[in-house]
């Protein structure tokens, strides 16, 4: 891992690694296919196309958001990166931890993915979004808490 790993304090060490779930690929699959369907009848060409094109810029902005997220629990703190040119981390402390929050929709039990919000002290909300295996992550969050 980069940004994680860089930025580990002297005792701190990684305790659980997680990443975003495929379902993120869903929205620009989708879209691919109705692109697909769409060109295989000539009067419908440029619709295919719209499609087509919007279902690929959808593919490649989710890869790019799969490769370049870091999520970690440490045994201080919660650490998440996201982007590729301009980054947003956030850095919770673990005793700075409110709550937990999943939010999981009918999609999100079925394939066991989620977003996940937490709450930090001072009503900081921070927000991570399709996270793979996230009442996992959650309990071990609580863990670390717990101590």
């Amino acid at each position: 891992m980069g940004y994680v790993d860089q930025n580990l304090t002297k005792s701190e060490e990684v305790i659980k690694t997680a990443g975003l779930h495929w379902f993120i690929y869903m929205k620009g699959l989708v879209l691919f296919l109705l692109g697909v369907i769409f060109m295989s009848s000539p009067d419908n060409a440029a619709i295919g196309t719209f499609f087509l094109l919007i279902g690929l810029i959808s593919l490649i902005a989710a890869f790019i958001s799969v490769k370049t997220t870091e999520l970690a629990i440490t045994n201080k703190r919660v650490i998440a990166k996201f982007g590729l040119i301009s980054r947003q981390t956030v850095e919770l402390n673990l005793n700075k931890i409110e709550g937990l929050d999943v939010n999981q929709g009918i999609f999100g039990r079925i394939f066991n993915f989620g977003n996940i919000v937490i709450g930090g002290t001072g009503g900081k909300k921070s927000p991570i979004k399709y996270i793979s295996k996230p009442l996992e992550f959650r309990k071990e969050v609580n863990e670390q808490i717990e101590g």
